[in-house]
């Protein structure tokens, strides 16, 4: 899918925007790549995540070494894989459904270490994601949408495979 990100802070007159591609797999996790306003992938999976910037630097760190990273990945992979029932323990749960559209509302428990940066975060679709908004403590906001959706159930082709390794 396509994706358009609206960063809203506060100490700043304007909102920062990017845009670029996403790919979600079971097996591996999450790939993004921003293609606006500067290029930069990120992979996302249980066991670390991986930065590339537009000059080639990567910076990779481990989950298991950073335990807000970890809690905050597993939560985020819960959620793109629809594996929601580990939220449970780390969040209170708000759903609301009509005939086509849902919300899945969460607010991190007192035990999530994300409670004292995260505020609440909502995800809102239909048949797919179709955008995610995240409040932050400060007063911040992020809203991301989800266009262009595209799905298949096969395995990952081999250049669909290569876009998780992050390779110089």
């Amino acid at each position: 899918a396509d994706f358009k990100q609206t960063k809203s802070i506060k100490a700043l007159k304007r909102p920062l925007l990017s845009e670029g591609t996403f790919l979600i797999s079971q097996a591996k996790g999450l790939y993004f790549e921003t293609t606006k306003p500067y290029e930069q992938l990120t992979v996302i999976t249980p066991e670390y995540l991986i930065q590339k910037d537009s000059g080639g630097n990567i910076s990779k760190l481990k989950s298991d070494s950073h335990p807000l990273l970890q809690k905050s990945t597993e939560s985020f992979l819960s959620i793109f894989s629809g594996k929601t029932e580990s939220l449970k323990d780390q969040y209170y749960i708000f759903i609301l459904e009509d005939k086509n559209d849902w919300q899945i509302g969460l607010i991190p428990k007192e035990n999530n270490e994300s409670k004292e940066y995260i505020g609440r975060i909502i995800f809102k679709g239909s048949q797919f994601l179709n955008s995610l908004y995240m409040e932050e403590k400060l007063g911040n906001t992020t809203v991301i949408e989800y266009t262009n959706h595209r799905t298949d159930q096969g395995e990952l082709s081999s250049e669909e495979l290569k876009k998780f390794e992050l390779k110089k």
